[in-house]
Formats: structure tokens, sequence, C-alpha cells
């Protein structure tokens, strides 16, 4: 059995019939490719006969059940094979040779897949009885998801695949979306969304955020793909964001206040108090004129 078939049964084992329910498989059409790429017809009698067909030609085995081990003996006369089920339905017996790690025999159900394709039949079956989503990516490879139908969209928690085996650990952009997935043994960990922003040093830096519509304490911040390091940048008007190996762990929200004494700072203090001087001549002035003024008056 080729590691692709392999995969599907994994992940389809806790769907598989029993052999105990013998109606699946009894007076039933089923076709054997052997190793020598040559089709054999079998066909279970209820009376435990086994009618094998081979171009043609007809001969009779038996065949039993043992229901503690989850096996069944397959005598073609010519030779006698204890199997183990590994997955069973109305359309596809598959059984493992009893003390081998990776010998199979496979029946196919003629009636029910004519072309006789296991690997596409079992795909179909997967997706289905998974209820699998394929999402493209933006490197033109594919993540297979494990979706709740409850939900109808991944979240955090479901399983992954790719190419019917486990990712490797990473983060993965969707096609033409801002969104990433970061997975982790072969599950979903976390949803990003990838956004870019300008600083007021005219600079292109991109956020992952775990929020879709904003950027928050946490999210991760970079340029030219390598994570910024220990730095504060400007984005909008009043915001000031603290970076520290990569990760944003402040937000400062500035008002025109805070500003003005910013900038107010900066200024020389032999400038401020040369102005300080002015502004105290100026209202100085401008109170002896309006003292005149009220004399006059009154006057």
């Amino acid at each position: 059995m080729t590691p692709f078939i392999n995969n599907i049964v994994d992940q389809l084992k806790k769907h598989s019939q029993s052999l105990q329910k013998t109606s699946i498989f009894i007076d039933k059409p089923w076709v054997l490719i052997d190793e020598n790429a040559e089709v054999q017809k079998l066909i279970f009698k209820k009376d435990k006969e086994l009618i094998i067909s081979k171009n043609g030609n007809a001969s009779l085995g038996k065949w039993d059940f043992y229901l503690d081990a989850n096996s069944i003996l397959l005598d073609r006369g010519n030779d006698k094979t204890l199997c183990n089920s590994l997955y069973i339905d109305e359309s596809i017996l598959i059984l493992k040779i009893d003390g081998t790690s990776n010998e199979h025999i496979i029946l196919v159900n003629q009636n029910k897949i004519p072309d006789l394709d296991v690997s596409k039949y079992l795909n179909e079956v997967r997706r289905r009885r998974l209820n699998i989503q394929e999402w493209k990516l933006n490197d033109g490879r594919s993540l297979e998801i494990e979706i709740d139908p409850e939900v109808s969209y991944p979240k955090i928690g479901d399983k992954v695949y790719m190419n019917f085996k486990m990712p490797e650990d990473g983060k993965y952009q969707l096609y033409q979306q801002d969104k990433l997935f970061e997975i982790k043994n072969g599950k979903i960990k976390n949803k990003f969304y990838q956004k870019e922003y300008s600083t007021s040093e005219s600079e292109k830096v991109i956020i992952l955020q775990n929020v879709e519509y904003k950027y928050q304490v946490g999210d991760t911040v970079y340029f030219n793909e390598f994570k910024i390091g220990d730095k504060k940048i400007r984005i909008s008007k009043n915001q000031l964001i603290h970076i520290e190996q990569g990760t944003i762990t402040k937000i400062e929200h500035e008002d025109l206040s805070s500003k003005f004494l910013s900038l107010f700072n900066t200024i020389d203090p032999q400038v401020v108090n040369f102005f300080s001087f002015m502004l105290l001549c100026i209202l100085g002035t401008l109170a002896i004129v309006l003292l005149f003024y009220l004399i006059i008056n009154l006057c």
C-alpha cells in the first residue's frame, strides 16, 4: 500500500465499519489487484465459502472471521492468509496481513467503484468524513483543514494536513489574503493578520496582528522581513509604539498638550529664559498702560 493511501487510512480509522457486520461484504463482487497487477474477483458466501475468479477461471476457497482479533482468514486454496481490519465500508476492504508492518490486501467493490481507483475514492471519503476544506497558500501549496461543521470556518485547534501529512511547524499565509495560520504539531495554534503601515519616518513596517482591524500589545513588528529590535515608532499622529525584541510592549496615546510640553522641553533653557523675560516686560507694559487709562477716565 502506498504511503499516500496509508496516510488516508490512518485518518479514517475511526470511521471504519467492523468485520462483524458481515452483510457489508457477503455476496458482493470484490476485486483484488495482486502484486502482478492481475485482477482477481472474490465473492464471500454466507456458508463461508469463497469463490475466486481469475481470467474467467473459477475456484473455491474458504473464509472465516475471528471476532476477538477483528481478523479474517482467507483460504484461496494455494495459500492461507490471516488479515486484520484497517478500514472497511460498503465500497472497500483494506486489510493488513497479520504479522507484517506494511503488507496489505485491498478489496474493491466493483459495483461501487467501477474504475477501481482506490486513491480517488479514499480521498473523496476522507474529505466528506473529516469535513476537510482546502486553503491555497501564497507559495502555491495548499493546506487541508478539518473544519467543525457547526463553525464552517477554520479555528484554533483544528487539525491541518499538507499532502495528506502533518505540515511542518510555522506560519502559512493564505493566497491573496492578509491572514496567516500558525501551525504547530499539526493543528492551528494561532491566526494572524499581516498589515502594512507607514511610520512618521516614511518607513514601511509589517505588523502581525491578533485582531484584524487594530494592532495591540503583544503583536509582532517586522521591517524588511526581520523583527524590529528595541525601538519606538510613530504610525498615527497621536500614537507612539514601544517595541522590545520585535514585540509591541506599549502603545502611548499623546494629546496636543503633551506634544506641546514635549516640544517645550526640547528648547534651550537660555532661549526659554529670554522669551520669558520679554513676555514679562510686555505684560508689565500693558499693565502700566491700563493703569494710566483707568486713572485718566476716573479723573
